[in-house]
């Protein structure tokens, strides 16, 4: 029988194509390049957060490991 669990923390970005204004290539236009607006902007306000996760699980062997059991309980929170 083995019993293992675990816990973590860790931060959470936001996507940097949210954070600022992205502009795409575009075709040469007599001689000289593009650029493009795109259709959503940047929001600078943005802020990570933080994730937890916890883990508990168990292994179980029986009668000389023909069956096994293996059961997990798995938790992810974000704020």
């Amino acid at each position: 029988m083995k019993i293992r669990g675990g816990y973590a923390e860790a931060p959470v970005f936001p996507d940097p194509y949210k954070t600022t204004s992205v502009y795409g290539v575009g075709n040469l236009y007599q001689g000289s390049g593009t650029l493009a607006v795109g259709s959503q902007q940047g929001n600078s306000n943005l802020t990570g957060g933080l994730r937890s996760e916890f883990e508990l699980g168990t292994e179980l062997r029986l009668f000389s490991s023909k069956i096994g059991l293996d059961i997990s309980y798995f938790d992810r929170t974000r704020y």
